[in-house]
């Protein structure tokens, strides 16, 4: 078994710039599960390379079992001891075969190839994924390939295993298969560091660090670190949504100890509390009031038996868009979900022709595929943020990034000032102290904002969003949510958001999409997508924590809480009516 220790280490990436990583002490036992927390840009990342001499400390020293990461000539035996899984498993597959991608490290090793099969055969058994053996790994899904990877890096046998960000870009069936496996992993004593900003994945762990520029300010279990839910509000983190519910209701007494808390601890003391006749002194609105949605605008978009191939009439034909058919109408906020390669991105791609329909038509605007389609016109009605979309920016100051579109639609030089300074209003960002910055010298919430402005600021008529949040810590993506709604409802934009984050979408849309294999599911209001779980389910999604507590409490026949209720704070306040 392996430890690690880090002593007093600071590391900037070049001379002359500031530390990422400051002073740092920390120590990681043999067979931990250590969750490491912290907002975009408190150097979780630059420590998990730390940790097995991808990054070399500028001061202090790291060292694995007593090897120190600066002995070049131990950085081999550092490497078989300390295993690395990114965020994004298509960085780190590189073969065409499962099982030759798995036998890379072990090659690189100098493992004999008796042993090397060994020990693909004993890797994928481990991951649940014996059966992909002869697949191509492009051809699995995101939980899959992810899967994969961590079995390359059990190949290598290496006795503690970072996992950076691993379930980021997974959809909930290929985050829980992931997280199974990590579990899994743990209990035969691998040690787990999992750097995360969900934080439901650090209840899983023995011990949680939390960083904050480069330094550890907390570092303890679980319980102790979720009892300081001021501070983690500070630190631009909040409490998971089972904490938080737990949090909210120890105030009026309904609970006592903060431990091993889950959902159905959660439910039964509600109803043990419920059913003991008590009545609680608190605060609470009497009820929730929601306007409705004006339905008699006209429809903005219509698909009529839309079909959709990637490599039509070759080999390696895929259908991806199968016979879809449905309608939008004017100011409405579509959610779109799905798992992954469900046929979500080719779906919203073809709503603004970066893909090309191949039967059925799509009418979007005053545009229509049966007539002479003008793709250009189109492109500038309909606006699409990918995923990711600080890759986009590539200017040299925020300005002439922001520039880049308008211009090349037209925009006068004249006005464009005054579009560049609305868009960075749009998302909540004062133009006097962005404009002239560096894009590449924000923060990763700061940098999605300009890239979201840049489309905005071609004033497109719709506007899609492909997992806008993904990626951020919980703060960070709360302010990109907010500003996104609010943008919706000043100006009354239809806007789409592709998302695999289910409270996201309950917190935004009016009606929700569901894909599965490039057919739609379901498509209606965020509360009836919702009670339809067993077939979220049996695609692989699932819904919120919220949504299950409201479930099983009003299946127990002792309340009767609004299933339309989706914030916690509100969800609390309806709980509160009741119970008072």
């Amino acid at each position: 078994m392996s430890k690690i220790e880090i002593k007093n280490v600071s590391f900037a990436y070049d001379e002359g710039e500031d530390n990422i990583i400051n002073n740092l002490n920390l120590t990681f036992n043999e067979g931990e599960f250590v969750a490491i927390l912290g907002h975009n840009g408190s150097g979780k990342s630059t420590l998990a390379k730390l940790l097995n001499g991808l990054n070399l400390p500028s001061q202090g020293d790291v060292l694995v079992d007593g090897l120190n990461t600066k002995d070049i000539e131990k950085l081999f035996d550092i490497r078989s001891k300390v295993g690395m899984v990114f965020q994004n498993p298509d960085n780190q597959l590189i073969a065409t075969i499962v099982e030759d991608d798995i036998a890379f490290g072990p090659e690189n090793l100098g493992v004999e190839p008796s042993e090397i099969r060994t020990r693909i055969n004993n890797s994928l058994s481990i991951v649940n994924m014996s059966k992909y053996i002869k697949k191509p790994p492009h051809q699995l899904s995101g939980g899959q390939k992810q899967r994969i990877a961590i079995a390359g890096i059990l190949a290598m046998k290496p006795n503690i295993i970072v996992f950076d960000e691993p379930t980021s870009m997974l959809d909930p069936i290929g985050r829980r298969e992931v997280l199974e496996t990590i579990k899994k992993l743990n209990s035969q004593g691998i040690s787990i560091i999992l750097i995360t900003h969900y934080m439901e994945e650090a209840m899983l762990a023995d011990r949680v660090v939390v960083m904050k520029s480069g330094s550890v300010v907390l570092d303890d279990s679980p319980k102790e670190v979720f009892n300081s839910k001021e501070l983690l509000e500070k630190l631009s983190l909040k409490l998971p949504d089972i904490v938080h519910i737990f949090t909210n209701l120890k105030k009026y007494g309904v609970f006592n100890d903060l431990n091993n808390i889950n959902l159905d601890k959660i439910t039964k003391g509600i109803i043990d509390f419920k059913k003991s006749g008590k009545k609680i002194d608190a605060p609470y609105n009497d009820g929730i009031c929601k306007s409705e949605k004006d339905n008699t605008s006209q429809n903005i978009l219509e698909l009529d038996d839309v079909n959709f191939y990637y490599n039509k009439d070759s080999i390696y034909e895929e259908h991806a868009v199968k016979n879809i058919s449905f309608t939008v109408k004017k100011g409405e906020f579509i959610g779109i979900i799905g798992h992954t390669g469900s046929g979500k991105s080719s779906l919203v791609q073809l709503l603004n022709g970066l893909n090309k329909i191949d039967s059925g038509t799509m009418r979007v605007l005053d545009f229509k595929t049966n007539d002479k389609p003008d793709y250009t016109k189109l492109r500038r009605s309909v606006g699409i943020v990918f995923q990711n979309p600080e890759y986009q920016l590539f200017e040299e100051t925020v300005a002439k990034d922001i520039a880049f579109g308008p211009l090349n639609i037209g925009v006068s030089k004249e006005n464009l000032d005054n579009v560049i300074d609305d868009a960075l209003k749009a998302v909540d960002l004062d133009p006097l102290k962005y404009r002239d910055v560096s894009p590449f010298e924000l923060s990763g919430g700061e940098k999605r904002r300009v890239a979201i402005a840049g489309v905005i600021a071609m004033n497109p008529e719709i506007l899609i969003l492909d997992e806008p949040a993904s990626g951020l810590d919980p703060v960070s993506r709360d302010e990109v949510l907010d500003f996104i709604k609010k943008d919706h409802i000043s100006k009354g934009k239809t806007t789409f958001i592709v998302s695999h984050d289910m409270r996201e979408i309950a917190r935004l849309c009016d009606r929700v999409l569901v894909l599965s294999d490039g057919k739609i599911v379901i498509f209606d209001t965020v509360k009836n997508v919702y009670k339809n779980r067993k077939k979220l389910l049996e695609i692989g999604l699932d819904v919120p924590t919220i949504t299950l507590l409201t479930d099983a409490l009003n299946n127990s026949g002792y309340f009767n809480i609004d299933e339309g209720i989706y914030d916690i704070d509100e969800w609390t306040n309806e709980l509160l009516r009741e119970l008072s």
